[in-house]
């Protein structure tokens, strides 16, 4: 399984420090997008099919 910060990577987010999950039971993170807070959640086990 991949740590948080290559998940938070592939979608383009670069982050220096292993991010903590929002949620205690999957990975699911909250960034921000420019001013924006997004949630990215880990669903799929390979990025080409979260990219579907």
């Amino acid at each position: 399984m991949m740590n948080g910060k290559e998940i938070l990577n592939i979608f383009g987010f670069k982050v220096k420090e292993e991010p903590l999950s929002i949620y205690p039971y999957s990975p699911v993170y909250q960034v921000k997008c420019g001013v924006k807070d997004v949630v990215v959640k880990c669903t799929q086990r390979r990025a080409k099919n979260a990219k579907r």
